[in-house]
Formats: C-alpha cells, structure tokens, sequence
C-alpha cells in the first residue's frame, strides 16, 4: 500500500471512529452526512445538433424508496435524482440527450413507469413531429406532438422490465421536429421540446435475487454500486456498545461510507434486536443478539441469512473481546474479494494503522 494510501486509511478510520462515538452517544442512530466533499463526475451529452446536457455518469439518490415485503422495493427516481441538473432542453430537427441510471446486481425490475412532463414549440408541424423514448437504445413509444399540447403535456410510459439490465442503464429522449414541408433549417428557433427533471421519474418496482451468502462478494449484498438509493444499513450490538465496540463500528461504517459516496449513507443502531432488511452485526461472547448465538474462537465474520427474510443477509463480526472485534472488522471492511465462502477466521489479519 502506497504513503498516500496508507495516510487517506488512517484518516478515515479516526474520522469514522470520531462521527460514530459522536452520533451514538447521543442518539441511537449511527449516521453520517447525506453527501460526502466527493463530487460525481460529469460528462457532457451532446445531442445532434450539437447542444448538449450535463449529466452524472452516476445518479444520486432517489426521491423515494419504499420496501413492499418479499424482497420488493418501489423506486421512485426524477431526472433531477439522477443528476439532470435542469431542464431538458431538445432542440433542432434531431435533438437527443441520453440519461444513464443503473439496477442492482442482485435484483430485477418486476415493472416500471417512466412519468414525462414536457412542453414544445406550438409551431412544429403535428403529423411529423415527436418525441420517441428509448431505453439501452430499444424504442419504447414514440409521442406525438399535437398543437393543443403544446403548453404543457404529462404522459405516463410502461416500460418492458426485459429492456432494463443489472448493472448500466440509459434513458434516451429524442425530438424528432419539423415546422415545414419544404426546405428547413435544421436548427431553427422553432424546434424545441423542454422536459421537466423535477416533474418528469422513472417508476420501478424490483424484486431481490435470493443469492447464496458469500464473503468473496462483499461488500455486495450490504453495498451494490448500482444501487441508486442512499445506503441505509443498520449496525446490531447485543448491547449497548464500548468505546472498542464503537472503533470497530467505526471501521465499518468509514469504509462502507467512503464506498456509498455521494448517494449518501446513514447506519442507524439496534440493540439485542435485528431489524428487517441487510444488517452488520456486532458480538462477542458476553453481547450475543438473540438467535444468532456462537461459539467464537477468535476474530472472525461470517455472512449468514436474516432468520425472518431469505432475501436479506447479516454480516457477523465476531472477537472474544473488543481488540479482536477491531481486528475482524478490518479483517472484512479490507478483504477486497479475498475471503471466500460463508465464514472466516481473520486470526492472522492486522488493522491498517
């Protein structure tokens, strides 16, 4: 590991045992800023007439999620969420812009809706002008553009769960305009369409795989990079937590935060409970949370399912005492892919210093 590497750890391993200790001695929530100084990197989206929309290459969190049960979600995603930072603007007799969004790896959309509001030039002639939606460069519908329209339009779009990936996505909005039957000038005033990022979502409702646990895939399932909601994920003590406990929590909570970025982060605590959904849980032999009794030998993790959810999954740090908790939460928070299978013993790790 290089001296900048190195450095940057040791920070935010302080940094994240500073927050915690902070945040749990007066609330039980664990919890940390909605939007870290890491900013998404952008790229310009020329449309073909040379205009062009930035967008992240990255969204950000969506405006709702909601957890329906069975491993099902509904998320709700303006244009706006996924970092379209003003209007959409198409102009000229081919204006397109292409708005990337992204699905788990380990879930599929079951349905969706795609919500646009939009406005357009009175002047572009009805019968040759429209808006056509596509989706990873698959049509979807394509909208006509009639004059009593054109002041303001809200049109709801089913769109085919097969058309969206695990993984990278794009949305692409294009006009297709004409304000006459002869000769026309390409990139004429008259030709133009402007669709709300604030009114206009994507609507999806996405079903979660029930894939076996296992450590190599970490940080998957607790983090997914695709994942276009904020990172809520919940740390369990069997009791409440000591300063040791808390610098373990810390490890954690720094590493999975610098990871979630600007989607934002929080890890709300439990004690001697488990809550619904992914979770990271923290025992030693005298702080066991009730129905994950072990036998703990040393530090070690395990990665089991939730006893009341098949779709959700527990990440077990484990030590006799609060050094090995520390030792076997670096141990994991750094694997890196190296751990295999459903259990480790991280005997052998160190902590970064």
């Amino acid at each position: 590991m290089s001296d900048r590497k190195q450095q940057n750890t040791r920070m935010a391993h302080r940094v994240g045992v500073s927050a915690l200790a902070l945040f749990l001695s007066v609330t039980p929530v664990v919890s940390a800023s909605a939007q870290t100084a890491a900013v998404a990197q952008t790229t310009p989206l020329q449309n073909r007439t040379g205009a062009s929309t930035t967008v992240n290459t990255r969204p950000a969190a969506p405006a709702m999620v909601e957890r329906l049960g069975q491993g099902q979600r509904q998320l709700r995603a303006s244009l706006r969420d996924l970092q379209v930072r003003q209007s959409v603007r198409l102009q000229g007799v081919q204006g397109e812009v292409g708005i990337p969004f992204t699905s788990r790896n380990d879930e599929v959309v079951k349905s969706g809706n795609l919500v646009l509001d939009f406005a357009y030039s009175p002047s572009m002639l009805e019968d040759l002008s429209s808006i056509t939606v596509l989706v990873n460069d698959e049509v979807v519908r394509s909208l006509p553009l009639p004059k009593s329209g054109a002041d303001g339009t809200r049109v709801q779009i089913p769109l085919d769960p097969a058309l969206i990936v695990p993984g990278d996505n794009r949305l692409n909005l294009r006009l297709i305009g004409h304000y006459t039957r002869d000769c026309e000038d390409p990139l004429h005033s008259s030709l133009w369409a402007n669709i709300s990022n604030v009114r206009s979502y994507l609507d999806l409702r996405v079903q979660r795989l029930g894939i076996a646990p296992d450590l190599q895939t970490f940080p998957a399932p607790f983090f997914d990079q695709y994942d276009v909601a904020p990172l809520k994920l919940p740390f369990v003590f069997g009791t409440a937590p000591s300063n040791g406990d808390l610098e373990a929590a810390a490890t954690m909570a720094s590493a999975l935060g610098a990871m979630a970025s600007y989607r934002g982060f929080a890890f709300p605590a439990a004690f001697n409970t488990l809550p619904d959904g992914d979770a990271v849980v923290f025992m030693t032999p005298d702080q066991m949370v009730p129905g994950l009794e072990r036998t703990i030998n040393g530090p070690s993790v395990a990665v089991v399912r939730h006893p009341r959810d098949p779709y959700s999954s527990l990440l077990l740090i484990m030590g006799r005492d609060a050094a090995e908790l520390k030792q076997a939460a670096a141990g994991v928070a750094y694997s890196q892919g190296n751990l295999k299978s459903d259990f480790a013993d991280l005997a052998g790790s160190s902590i970064p210093t």
